[in-house]
C-alpha cells in the first residue's frame, strides 16, 4: 500500500509543478493615456506642466564620466538663468568659505528688521548629485528676494568624486561653523556679541544691584565666591 501512495503523490507534485509553470502571467501592457494640465495652479505653472519633459528623467550613465558630463550640462543650464533672476528679486551673490566649505552667501536688497539677525541655511537640491558651485543658488536666491531673508547657500561636495558621507559633512561643518562664528559677513550667531557685563538697579541674593552677563558662544564664565 505504502508504494502506490508515493508514486501517487510525487505524480501530483509533477502536475502541479507543470501546472504553476504554463500558469505563469504575461507581462501587462498599460496603454497611454492623456493626462489634463490642471486649471486649478496659476498660468505659470501651467506653462511649466504642460512643458516638455526634462530629457534627463530618462538617461542613465553607465561610468563616472558620463555622470560628470550630466552634471556639467545641467550646471551651465542653470547658471544661465541666473542673471535675470537675480536682477528680478534684487538680490546679490557672493562666493565664500565657511567651516572650510564652499558656500554663497546670498543678500537680498533689503532686509526687514526682523529677520536682521536670522539667517537662512540652504542645501540645494539637485538628487545630492547635480548643481555643484553657483548653479545651485536658484532656490536660494528666491528665498533671500521673497522672503527677505540672508541666505548661506552650501556648495557642498559630492558623487562621483566625493561619495557619502562628503556632503553631510560639509552641511555639519557649515551648520557649526554658523552657531560659533563672530563673522557678521554671513551673521554668525556671536556677530556683535564680545561678551559684556551690566549693573541693573535690581536687588538679588541680598544686593542691592544685578549684573547681566553676554557670554560669546563657547565662552566661559568663571565666578568667585564671596
Amino acid at each position: 500500500m505504502l508504494k502506490p501512495f508515493v508514486t501517487t503523490v510525487a505524480l501530483l507534485s509533477v502536475v502541479q509543478a507543470s501546472s504553476a509553470q504554463q500558469s505563469t502571467p504575461a507581462p501587462r501592457d498599460v496603454p497611454g493615456r492623456s493626462i489634463p494640465v490642471p486649471t486649478t495652479v496659476s498660468p505659470q505653472m501651467q506653462a511649466v506642466i504642460g512643458g516638455p519633459l526634462n530629457p534627463l528623467y530618462n538617461e542613465s550613465p553607465k561610468n563616472a564620466d558620463e555622470w560628470k558630463a550630466i552634471v556639467q550640462r545641467t550646471a551651465q543650464a542653470a547658471v544661465a538663468r541666473l542673471p535675470k533672476l537675480r536682477e528680478a528679486l534684487g538680490v546679490t551673490v557672493q562666493p565664500t568659505k565657511i567651516g572650510g566649505v564652499s558656500a554663497f552667501i546670498v543678500t537680498p536688497r533689503t532686509i526687514p528688521p526682523r529677520n536682521r539677525n536670522r539667517v537662512l541655511l540652504h542645501f540645494h537640491g539637485g538628487y545630492r548629485v547635480l548643481y555643484p558651485g553657483e548653479s545651485g543658488t536658484s532656490e536660494a536666491i528666491m528665498m533671500a528676494g521673497l522672503a527677505g531673508y540672508k541666505v548661506i547657500s552650501v556648495d557642498y561636495r559630492m558623487p562621483p568624486d566625493f561619495p557619502f558621507p562628503a556632503a553631510l559633512d560639509d552641511a555639519v561643518a557649515v551648520y557649526r561653523e554658523l552657531l560659533n562664528s563672530d563673522s557678521a559677513l554671513f551673521g554668525g550667531s556671536n556677530a556683535g556679541n564680545g561678551g559684556g557685563a551690566q549693573s541693573e538697579p535690581i536687588a538679588a541674593h541680598g544686593f542691592d544691584q544685578s549684573i547681566r552677563v553676554m557670554v560669546p558662544p563657547l565662552g566661559c564664565l568663571f565666578l568667585k565666591r564671596r
